[in-house]
């Protein structure tokens, strides 16, 4: 049964902030459940009308009884907060007070909505000094983040099952995981995207390495992974679809990438969605018009990179662009996911996505310390750069889990070698299926 004071407060305090608006479905904009949700605060964050503050402050720091709160969580109320009734049923009793304590708190000192959430909903984890950094150690990241093991993707497609989402990926080589991202979200009754018929064609061409022999990948692709199709049974869709942007530098790679996608029928516009391929080499700062020097290596290979000076390796000119321009030139305004391999250059890359990581909501991108001009880049500097853009940074490990960058640092972060690191924008619903990973 629900409480008639106690469920609408806390379930406002949670879901009516226009910053909550990107994490998911929702009634953020129903008057009779957020008739607070234009009023701000004197820092530009939300905050609840007089009479509502001075309730939720009190009722929050009154000593709750359990069976309250467990009945404003699991009030019919509960499924506007993802993970809402789980969250309480493993909660002890103390720890869920001195949550409530502690968000009172936040709301008189005017936090933000992602700092109450993370105070009410994973304060216990928070809290504790190792939980999220176990893994951090001799043996810990940046090593064995070379191939991560993505669990923490098919809980986000769990998590976010709808379909048309928008994939940039940023040094495409072979096209294989743009077309797996595609693929995740591909919603349509003939599964038109797929990873296995992408690989199939690339066999085909018989570039370099045989497709599927051990060293035809840096990483062998992951081949068990959770699609929108098989977790929406029976409702496929052709309404909305994926976009998908192959953005490739190297010549060789592109002719690939572009015989592959007109044998299956991958291009701009299908029923199905769109993939562009783009040949660019992606840098922080391009002028229009601007080209490069990039070497021409075999088709597939994966070692390409600006600045080859090898006079062995033949390099044609290629345009220089930045993510923001490619996005603007396609008319693309925002992106679900945003993922960088570019052989060092990685920093550069986001330094050249300001605009459009304000409208990202997932980023993967390679730690290149060892490579120029990584090697005179602080991984401490981009992750507190993307920290104030709003994302959490995780190294992405081998064996599936995350750690914490900015809550677990250490000085070996900075260390150089071939690493991973995934991000994802604070109060975004994908960000709850990131922490269950965190170790």
């Amino acid at each position: 049964m629900r409480s008639s004071v106690t469920s609408p407060v806390l379930v406002a305090l949670l879901i009516c902030a226009p910053d909550r608006v990107s994490a998911g479905p929702g009634r953020h904009d129903d008057p009779a459940i957020c008739p607070q949700t234009h009023q701000y605060s004197s820092n530009g964050g939300w905050g609840p009308s007089n009479g509502e503050h001075q309730t939720a402050v009190a009722l929050l720091q009154t000593n709750l009884q359990m069976d309250v709160l467990m009945a404003t969580v699991a009030s019919d109320d509960a499924a506007l907060i993802p993970g809402g009734l789980q969250l309480a049923t493993q909660r002890r009793t103390n720890t869920l007070l001195t949550s409530t304590q502690q968000a009172g708190e936040a709301i008189g000192a005017g936090k933000s909505v992602s700092e109450r959430e993370g105070i009410l909903l994973h304060d216990a984890p928070r809290r504790s000094g190792q939980q999220g950094c176990s893994q951090v150690g001799p043996e810990g990241p940046p090593r064995n983040t070379s191939c991560p093991l993505t669990k923490w993707v098919g809980e986000m497609v769990r998590t976010d099952p709808s379909p048309g989402k928008t994939i940039v990926n940023i040094g495409c080589n072979k096209g294989n995981d743009a077309v797996r991202w595609m693929e995740l979200w591909d919603m349509s009754a003939t599964h038109f995207w797929s990873q296995e018929n992408w690989n199939q064609q690339l066999s085909k061409q018989q570039i370099g390495t045989q497709i599927g022999t051990p060293d035809a990948f840096a990483c062998k692709p992951e081949q068990d992974y959770v699609t929108a199709s098989s977790i929406v049974k029976g409702q496929a869709s052709d309404q909305a679809v994926p976009t998908g942007v192959c953005v490739e530098p190297m010549l060789s790679n592109v002719r690939v990438l572009k015989e592959a996608s007109q044998a299956l029928g991958y291009s701009t516009n299908t029923p199905y969605g769109s993939f562009h391929i783009v040949q660019a080499a992606v840098v922080g700062e391009a002028s229009p018009n601007e080209t490069v020097l990039f070497p021409n290596l075999a088709a597939g290979a994966e070692t390409g990179h600006l600045n080859d000076a090898d006079p062995q390796n033949a390099h044609t000119q290629v345009p220089v662009k930045t993510v923001d321009t490619i996005m603007e030139s396609l008319g693309l305004h925002r992106a679900d996911i945003l993922s960088i391999d570019t052989e060092g250059y990685d920093a550069e890359v986001l330094r050249g996505a300001k605009l459009t990581l304000a409208n990202v909501r997932y980023v993967e991108f390679e730690v290149h310390r060892d490579l120029a001009p990584w090697s005179s880049t602080s991984l401490k500097s981009v992750a507190n750069d993307l920290d104030q853009q709003g994302f959490d940074c995780f190294w992405a490990g081998n064996n599936g889990k995350l750690t914490n960058i900015k809550k677990c640092w250490s000085d070996d972060f900075e260390n150089g070698m071939w690493a991973n690191a995934a991000c994802v924008k604070r109060g975004d619903i994908w960000s709850g299926a990131l922490q269950q990973f965190s170790v």
